[in-house]
């Protein structure tokens, strides 16, 4: 999402949801680009949530390149779903792209 900058030079405010606790992440970037997804993605969400079962994101040209690469080498499934469709985007359209956790890993999570 894009914002007003920053004195900091901040742009963009990139968040994710969990679909399966409603969870959700967000981080304040620079620059709007799939380098900066994927390191979002690993930080927040890979590292901290583990095993991931699928990610729901746009076609957005900031879904390509390195954030691809890194969904494909942790062999995460992706969906895509249009730019602008509200019906295929429901409750994503708050978050730029969600993501969903098996049920095994929750009910094995100590929280």
């Amino acid at each position: 999402m894009v914002m007003t900058t920053t004195k900091e030079g901040y742009r963009y405010i990139v968040t994710a949801r969990d679909d399966l606790t409603r969870a959700a992440e967000a981080r304040a970037l620079k620059n709007c680009n799939s380098s900066a997804l994927r390191k979002f993605f690993w930080e927040q969400i890979y590292c901290r949530y583990g095993t991931i079962g699928y990610v729901v994101t746009d076609n957005g040209p900031e879904v390509k390149g390195a954030f691809t690469e890194l969904m494909d080498k942790l062999n995460i499934p992706r969906v895509f779903i249009s730019t602008y469709n509200k019906t295929a985007n429901g409750s994503s359209r708050k978050g730029k792209f969600h993501f969903k956790r098996s049920y095994y890993q929750v009910l094995q999570s100590p929280n």
